[in-house]
């Protein structure tokens, strides 16, 4: 199976991108700011080390655009999507995910974070996400799906 774990990048009006990384509150910068997302970096060396593909997609530390970031993910079409999001940015992965399901329909796509986690249901509704992950630990969680 090939997992993309993927941060897409996400601007808000004033050119400052959005960090949603390591499970924390929104922040946003101007200059480029990377933080580790470090409970998914383990869950994508478990899932590889089970046999799985992997595709590392951190729209923000590559610097891409919101677009480019988009192509690229359907280019890679994976089997499935892990997003991280928390509350401020809801409505940002509400869309993208459908925008990605009409253009990946076969793809998993797993939702994880704050938000998520304690609002399962409301995603699962405001989006065609196909899973919420209910844990923090989502590397245990990953791995067993």
């Amino acid at each position: 199976m090939k997992v993309a774990i993927s941060y897409p990048p996400i601007m808000n009006k004033h050119g400052q991108k959005a960090m949603v990384s390591q499970n924390r509150n929104v922040q946003f910068f101007q200059k480029p700011t990377y933080l580790l997302p470090v409970v998914q970096a383990q869950a994508a060396t478990w899932l590889q080390q089970l046999g799985h593909q992997v595709f590392w997609d951190d729209g923000n530390a590559q610097l891409k655009s919101y677009q480019q970031w988009r192509n690229d993910l359907v280019q890679e079409s994976p089997d499935a999507v892990v997003f991280e999001s928390t509350t401020p940015v809801m409505k940002f992965y509400w869309k993208a995910t459908t925008e990605l399901k009409k253009l990946l329909p076969e793809t998993i796509f797993i939702m994880t974070g704050f938000h998520s986690m304690r609002r399962p249901e409301e995603t699962l509704q405001e989006s065609p996400t196909d899973l919420v992950l209910c844990s923090n630990h989502i590397d245990f969680v990953l791995a067993k799906l």
